[in-house]
């Protein structure tokens, strides 16, 4: 899904645009903005059947770039990634993917290809619990072509290949971090370093702390290699019911929430704003 892009007025990163049921208010640089969410995650890993739901891609997704974003006109704009991949080969069909050369993750490490690879070996291990494997599973071939390009060498034909690396319910892991862990269980806590719980990331933003049912804090990535957050803070809460949500838009009490649609919730938001 694009819901992220609700997040955009804070975050800073590539300007998106708000989906119409998102009512932002727009920060201030330096300030803490509250999100209000209608569902929040059991688990943070959302490449899991517990953690993989809207509002995990929401809030994981700032702190883990994607080889895309998916804007919220269903285009793809090239993040991880320094230009569109292309198809090289029509039989067998093949995608080569190059990733630029000033990405890294949060503790200094490049971003690299052996990182995409390692997560598709991670999806298609069957001792891990992943949600999907759908698109993977076509893949005949990885290979790792050089520090900042792979290649996919696909089974037949398939159009959605930019599907596989875009979007919130995908993600890139870190392999100096990850390779040798319990997939299942390693980032359902914390998005961090397991041996040293720093946090990790290649987004913007770090997942700092989280707090079951109660919240989540994310923080900017100091070595974040795009565009900074212009934000000191963004803590998710629950507020699980549309009403709940316009009633703590209006007080006050969060600053973003992203409703179910439903009739007369523009008209609600709108007199909340003011």
């Amino acid at each position: 899904p694009a819901g992220g892009a609700a997040l955009a007025p804070a975050l800073a990163p590539p300007p998106r645009a708000t989906p119409a049921g998102a009512a932002p208010r727009q920060a201030s640089p330096g300030s803490t903005v509250t999100v209000g969410a209608e569902e929040f995650p059991p688990v943070l890993n959302n490449l899991t059947p517990e953690g993989n739901g809207q509002w995990t891609g929401m809030i994981v997704g700032p702190a883990l770039a994607r080889g895309y974003k998916l804007m919220p006109n269903f285009s793809y704009e090239p993040w991880i990634f320094d230009k569109d991949c292309a198809v090289t080969t029509r039989d067998p069909f093949t995608v080569d993917c190059t990733i630029r050369p000033e990405a890294k993750w949060s503790d200094g490490v490049p971003l690299t290809a052996v990182d995409f690879k390692f997560t598709y070996d991670t999806i298609m291990n069957p001792d891990n619990n992943v949600v999907s494997r759908n698109g993977y599973d076509k893949i005949t071939a990885f290979n790792v072509l050089s520090p900042n390009a792979f290649q996919m060498v696909f089974e037949e034909p398939f159009a959605p290949f930019r599907d596989l690396w875009a979007g919130t319910g995908t993600t890139v892991l870190p392999r100096h971090i990850l390779e040798g862990t319990n997939f299942n269980k390693v980032w359902n806590a914390c998005i961090c370093d397991p041996k040293t719980k720093e946090p990790i990331g290649s987004g913007p933003m770090l997942v700092e702390s989280f707090t079951p049912d109660r919240e989540v804090t994310l923080v900017p990535n100091p070595n974040y290699w795009g565009t900074k957050a212009s934000v000191s803070k963004v803590v998710f809460v629950p507020v699980l019911d549309s009403n709940a949500e316009v009633n703590a838009f209006r007080t006050g009490e969060v600053d973003i929430i992203y409703p179910q649609n439903q009739i007369g919730l523009r008209k609600k938001i709108e007199a909340a704003d003011g």
